[in-house]
Parts: structure tokens; C-alpha cells; sequence
């Protein structure tokens, strides 16, 4: 068997706060069939569901859905935190969803890569707290400060964003994302050209005294005073969930790439400390799509069906934890991570021909593990991923690959692993098969080691930051 390691295994980043802790029990429990929700008669029972959303919204609670088939003749919102959506524990709970956005909300692209039949998203506005006005370490706890307004300073316990922004022209966080081995001609025009934030980071403020604040967990980055790096408070969901139901679409002709019409069963945006599990979708455009989220779990996710565009989507996301998942319906791209996500760990999943996407526009330190990719008998890249050229190369620094294993119809030359070059500092460990895989194209700068072996628990399992 060949076994190739381009450099010895060092340590990784620290993946183990990945993930929503235990929610409290819910308040209040109601049912949908106290608001006029009738199951199995074919009549739209989104508008009863709905009031049953908005009956806890105030003091949050859970919403009970029992088993049989619910027909959502348009898309539920959840715009308030501790909103709890759970249906029968034996899986007989069905959201059955006929039309898809384009034709509930009116077309447009979009529906590509945004938009579901559920949607929990919070209102109001963001109000920048602070400016950084000192240079901090990767991995700093102690941030300190300019107050923008006496009245909009934090409590302890609130969750606030951290954004850092490129120093345009100079692009020297830039050069830091990509771990300064990528040639700045690769960088991204439209990177280069931005003036919106680069990363986006979700933190707890722990103490604060005066000009210094506190926060958990460490900084994903360093910061430096040309970096404008700026302290948010920015509208959350905190302790939503949605367990224990089925989304239904229609069997439809795939309408081609980026023309979706949005058959999407969960759209997520600013989502803190949340649980989405015992999650099943079937014949949808795209499955779970999560926006600058942090801290929360998908588990026990089963997507299947025709074929589809992004069956999970993590964007602008820090520390999630997607577990226990299967994506056995063909798509474009399969664990999606985008636009800066960082500190997300994707555990224990299995998918056909399953994409690892990194969808450009910065993704670092992010760790896939224990995965399974069927390959069937059409051979694909599992590092193929999208996004527009503008946004650099597919990946920025120091994502993690550990045990990775491929099944392949039948005996056959070694399988070559493709786009290496587009994974900086990336690490690989233990990526083998009923086929040698052949991991040659690997870059100096990377850790490439026990290839055609499988490799000792990962960082995600044992909580340990070094390596075999």
C-alpha cells in the first residue's frame, strides 16, 4: 500500500467547541391542533401553524407537531428566541410542501442559495458597540476597546460579533488567511476590491472593565490596527430548535444550476446556541442553508432524493457542528462552507460521491472527520467546490481532513485526489479505501499522512489537538 506523508503531523486547531449545549426545558408546550392544523386531508395548514409560532413567540415554548401530513401552502418564520418546532418522535411527522418560493414569493435567483420553507431569522438592526484599538494575538480572550456609545455597551453573558475587515491594497489579512504561501495575483479581485467585512465571528462577552473586554471563546484570528476590527451587536435566535420532522417536496426535473425555484426546507441566519436534529428532507433544491450562525448543531440530517444544489450550507458560520448526517441525493455541492466560516466541525457523515465544498471567499480551520464517500461508478473529486473566481482560491488556511474513507465499484488503478493546491496549511490525515489513494499533488506547506490507513480518533473525538 503506498503511504505518503509530505510532513510529519503537527498540531491542529481546537475544534472542541463546536456545537449548541443541552437546551433548557421548554416553558410551554402547544399544539398545532389547537389552532385549527388538521393532518391527512390535503388543505393548506400553514397559516394554523404559524399561529402557533406566534403564540410562544413572547416567552418562547415548543410547538408540537404530531404525526401525519401537514401541507405548508406557504413558508413558516421564526423571528423570536426559544422557539422550539418539534414533531413525532417516531418520524411520523410530515411537512409536505407542493410549490416552491418562486412561485410563493415570486421568482428570482436567489432561491438558488437562500430562502426556505422554514425560516428562523431574527428582526432588527446591528449597532457597531466598539472599535479594537490594540493588536491581539490569534487566540486572544482580552480585546481592547473605544466604546462607540456609553448606552450601547454589552452585559456580561451577551453574545456579540467580532468583524475584521481587509486593509484594501496592502491585503495583508488577506496574506494571513491564505497562511502567506498563496501568491497574491490568487487573492480575489473581488476580495481585493471589498470594503464589507472579510471575517465574522460570534463571541461571549465574560467581563468587562472599562476600555477591556472578555470574551469566549478565543479569537479565530489575530488583530491588527489596519484591520478596523469592530465589536457588533447583531440580532440572534438563541436556543431555537427544530427536531423531529420530514420535509416532502414534490418528485421534480432538476431544473439546472442557479435556476433553482426553491424547493429549500431550512434557511437559518443568526442562529446562536441552537439545535436542528432528526432532520429528513427528500427531493429538495437545497436542504439546510445557515447564515452567520454560530454555535449551533445539525444532527441525525438525512437528505435524499433527485438532485439538488447545497444539501448543507454553512456561511459567514463559526463553531457549528454538523453531525451524524447522510446526503444521498447527487448535488452540486455537498458540505458547503463559505464566505470566512471557521472553527465548524462536519462529523461522521456519508454522501454519494460526496463533495467537500469550500465555496472560496476565505473558509479556514474547519475540520471534516470520520466521513464516508460512496463513489459508485462515476468517479468524482470530493474536494470539487464552486464559488466565483473572484473570490480566490477554494479554501483559505488550516482546514482539517482526518479519515476519510472512499467505496468504489470494484478493483481499479489508485484514485487521485485533484484541487490540493487550492487547500493551504490544509491537513489530511488517514484518507483510504477498497482503492490506494494517490495524494501526490499535495503541496509542500500541507500535512499529508497516514494515506491508504485508517488513522487513530480524530480532534472532534477526543478533544486532543495532536496528531497520530
Amino acid at each position: 500500500m503506498m503511504i505518503l506523508a509530505v510532513l510529519a503531523i503537527g498540531g491542529v486547531p481546537d475544534f472542541s467547541r463546536a456545537g449548541c449545549d443541552e437546551l433548557p426545558r421548554p416553558r410551554q408546550v402547544v399544539s398545532v391542533l389547537d389552532f385549527g392544523a388538521v393532518a391527512d386531508d390535503e388543505t393548506g395548514d400553514a397559516s394554523a401553524i404559524q399561529a402557533a409560532i406566534d403564540s410562544v413567540a413572547d416567552s418562547g415554548g415548543q410547538v408540537q407537531i404530531p404525526a401525519g401530513r401537514w401541507v405548508l401552502d406557504a413558508p413558516l418564520r421564526v423571528s423570536t428566541s426559544g422557539v422550539r418546532i418539534c414533531g413525532d418522535a417516531g418520524g411520523g411527522t410530515v411537512l409536505h410542501c407542493p410549490k416552491p418560493l418562486a412561485e410563493l414569493r415570486g421568482p428570482h435567483r436567489r432561491w438558488s442559495w437562500s430562502g426556505g420553507m422554514l425560516e428562523l431569522s431574527p428582526r432588527g438592526t446591528e449597532t457597531v458597540l466598539a472599535t479594537v484599538i490594540a493588536d491581539a494575538a490569534d487566540g486572544a480572550t482580552s480585546l481592547d476597546v473605544a466604546w462607540s456609545d456609553d448606552h450601547d455597551r454589552p452585559r456580561v453573558g451577551d453574545w456579540v460579533q467580532v468583524r475584521w475587515y481587509n486593509d484594501r491594497d496592502a491585503d495583508t489579512l488577506l496574506h494571513w488567511l491564505y497562511g502567506g504561501v498563496i501568491d497574491p495575483a490568487d487573492y480575489g479581485s473581488e476580495l481585493q476590491a471589498s470594503q464589507k467585512p472579510r471575517v465574522v465571528s460570534w463571541a461571549q462577552v465574560m467581563s468587562m472593565d472599562r476600555g477591556r473586554v472578555e470574551i469566549d471563546p478565543p479569537l479565530p484570528a489575530p488583530i491588527r490596527s489596519a484591520w478596523k476590527v469592530e465589536l457588533l451587536a447583531k440580532p440572534h435566535l438563541l436556543g431555537c430548535e427544530v427536531r423531529g420532522v420530514t420535509f416532502d417536496f414534490p418528485i421534480t426535473q432538476y431544473p439546472g444550476h442557479l435556476k433553482e425555484r426553491g424547493f429549500n426546507a431550512i434557511a437559518g441566519n443568526g442562529l446562536v446556541h441552537c439545535n436542528l436534529t432528526d432532520i429528513t428532507i427528500n427531493n429538495a433544491d437545497s436542504g439546510i442553508l445557515l447564515g452567520k450562525c454560530g454555535f449551533t448543531t445539525l444532527r441525525d440530517i438525512a437528505i435524499s432524493g433527485r438532485k439538488m444544489h447545497h444539501p448543507i450550507s454553512l456561511s459567514w458560520c463559526s463553531n457549528c457542528l454538523v453531525e451524524d448526517f447522510s446526503i444521498e441525493a447527487p448535488h452540486v455541492h455537498g458540505t458547503t462552507l463559505s464566505w470566512s466560516s471557521h472553527y465548524n466541525v462536519f462529523h461522521r457523515g456519508s454522501g454519494q460521491a460526496l463533495a467537500m465544498d469550500c465555496h472560496r471567499a476565505c473558509s479556514f480551520r474547519n475540520l471534516h472527520q470520520d466521513m464516508v464517500v460512496d463513489q459508485g461508478r462515476k468517479l468524482q473529486q470530493p474536494l470539487r467546490s464552486g464559488g466565483a473566481k473572484g473570490r480566490g482560491p477554494h479554501a483559505a488556511r488550516e482546514n482539517v481532513y482526518w479519515n476519510i474513507e472512499f467505496r468504489f465499484e470494484g478493483d481499479g488503478p489508485p484514485f487521485q485526489v485533484s484541487r490540493l493546491s487550492q487547500w493551504p496549511l490544509g491537513t489530511f490525515v488517514g484518507w483510504h479505501g477498497n482503492r490506494d489513494i494517490d495524494m501526490s499533488a499535495a503541496r509542500k506547506d500541507q500535512t499529508v499522512t497516514l494515506i491508504n490507513e485508517r488513522p487513530r480518533p480524530g480532534p472532534w473525538a477526543s478533544n486532543s489537538i495532536s496528531g497520530p
